[in-house]
Order: C-alpha cells, then structure tokens, then sequence
C-alpha cells in the first residue's frame, strides 16, 4: 500500500550547501564553524547520485526499534527498510558512523519544550517567536539563515524548509551556544546530547505516510544512497540521477533571498527596509553572539521599500514573514 502510493511522488535531489556561494556572500567561515558544532558530518555536502525507485522503496518501508521501547537509547536502536523484498536492518551507531555523526550519544529526539526559545530567537530574529507564523526569512544574519536551510534540508528531511520551527531552532543551539554567556539564559538549556543517527531515522520514518499528502515531490532521496552502498545493494540496473542541486547565487535568488548587484535586504524592528552590499567584513559573526543579530553600521545602508508589517507580541499574530534578499556577486 504504502509502496503503490511512493510511486506517485517525484524523488528530487537533497539541496546542499554550495561553498563558491558561501565564499562569494562572506559566510562560509560562519556556517562551516556552527555545522561543525553541530557536528552534521558529511550531510551537508554530500553530493550522491539520486536513485528515484530505491528511495521510494526505502521510504515505504522504513522502521526504528528500539530493544526497550520504554527507555529508548540510540546505541541500542535499528533502522529496518526493504528492497527488491529483502529485508536491511542497521544499527543508529553504524548510521551516526555511515554520515560522520557523533555515536556515543543517547538521546533519540528533540526536546523543543524550552522557556527560553524566545530568548534565544531575539538575538537571530525579528518580531516575537511563534513557530506556526515566522519563517526563515525573518532571520536577520545570512550565515545563520543558511545554517538553518541546511539543517532543515537535511537532517529534518524537510521538502520545504521555510518554517522556522522549534526543532531547527534547537539544532541550531547546538551549533551557537558556546557562543553565549550563561547568564543569557533564565532557564537551563534541555539536554542536547542528540544522536542525530537517531534523529534523522525517527524523521525517515515520520515521512512514510507523506506519499498520500498532495504535496507530490520529496528531496530526501539522494541522501538514501550512502545507505544502498553501506550494504552494496546492486544499483546498476536502477535508475539514477545525479544532477546534484544546492544553495547556490541561482537558487537564493528564485527563493528571493537575493537580487543582483550583491545587496542583502533586510527589516529592521521598526519595519523599515534596508539595503546593504556584500560581503561586509565586519559582520562575521566570529564566534561573537552579539553579531547574530545583523545590525550593521548605518554608514553601510540605503533604506528600501518599505513592507506592511504586523508586529509580533504576547496577545497578537508575531510578525509576519519578512522577505530578506541575499544578492549574487
């Protein structure tokens, strides 16, 4: 059933990151230092061949077992799949192992029920955090909303990356939080020990039933093929695409992040628009948390047009999703 219904949905290439983008924009040196507290390994950048009919299979499949389902623990945890109706099974170490994950530790989900979410969404965004409202786009600084697409794409396994949700929020806190004071917080930070083997499996199998939504197309797929190869399953009468795809100059301008001529737009907390020219030397982040923000000497901007805004507050809809432009150099 769940198979039938996978071959109705496109298989699209995972979007990676694109390093003549990030060395172009000023930010590679940002995103590379938060990925690896992060500790993604390989995801980000991985560019396997896409192999459309075996993630279909996969994805139909999928399953995570746990010897004690009560007390789950990744070291002690499967990830089951089928092809050709033999059935795989790996472990979430052998997984963590497979994509350059951390292995030894335990925890097998995100805990997103944090007091200071807000707290730590005011030194990256506009307006007053909601998850069901605010989008990527009302991130201010370029590296960390790149950081946050990447995340996103791949690990959360997610075709439209937009939201700005609680669970790449806290991914996010992994790659930044050596970066703050402690006293920046009023409540203590929940446990970040996260296998993110086991993250990523629990999201695979969370994907299963989305071949009976409308939405008709997945970009997880390429990110299956380490997989097949740890197993050396036969791909050669399979078919593949490998026309990789990533976050380059053409990509962040169809997504309207960026316009010609180098000019990253954004919206201040008064909703006013302003235009600034990349890369700024001075606006690396540079492990420093006070350069989150994005909030350039005034010397460096030109006000643009100026959006309709709703402002973000305790008893009203948070601020709505800013467009902010990264322009190609």
């Amino acid at each position: 059933m769940f198979y039938n219904a996978w071959q109705e949905v496109e298989m699209r290439h995972t979007r990676l990151e694109d390093k003549p983008t990030m060395v172009a924009l000023g930010i590679e040196d940002d995103v590379s230092h938060i990925a690896n507290w992060i500790e993604l390994g390989m995801m980000p950048y991985d560019r396997s061949p896409l192999y459309p009919d075996m993630a279909r299979q996969f994805l139909a499949s999928c399953r995570v077992y746990y010897a004690d389902e009560n007390a789950r623990v990744a070291q002690q945890g499967v990830l089951t799949f089928m092809i050709k109706g033999m059935r795989y099974r790996i472990t979430l170490t052998d997984l963590c192992d497979l994509y350059g994950f951390k292995r030894d530790l335990t925890q097998v989900s995100i805990d997103t029920k944090w007091d200071d979410i807000k707290t730590l969404w005011s030194h990256i965004g506009n307006g007053e955090y909601d998850s069901g409202s605010l989008k990527q786009t009302d991130v201010r600084h370029p590296a960390i909303r790149y950081v946050l697409r990447i995340i996103a794409s791949t690990v959360l396994c997610k075709s439209d990356p937009t939201k700005a949700r609680k669970s790449d929020l806290m991914l996010l806190l992994l790659g930044i939080r050596h970066m703050f004071p402690a006293e920046t917080w009023r409540s203590e930070i929940p446990n970040l020990d996260l296998n993110l083997g086991a993250v990523f499996a629990h999201q695979l199998v969370s994907l299963k039933t989305k071949a009976f939504n409308k939405k008709q197309f997945e970009h997880v797929g390429s990110l299956l093929t380490p997989i097949f190869s740890y197993f050396d399953i036969i791909l050669s009468n399979a078919t593949r695409r490998s026309d990789n795809i990533t976050m380059d100059l053409d990509y962040l301008k169809k997504v309207t992040w960026m316009k010609p001529n180098n000019v990253w737009v954004f919206v201040d907390e008064e909703g006013k628009s302003w235009n600034i020219t990349l890369p700024v030397e001075s606006l690396k982040i540079r492990r420093d948390h006070t350069r989150l923000y994005f909030t350039p000497d005034e010397t460096l901007l030109v006000q643009g047009t100026n959006r309709k805004l709703r402002r973000g507050s305790s008893s009203s809809t948070p601020l709505l999703a800013l467009e902010f432009i990264f322009l190609s150099c």
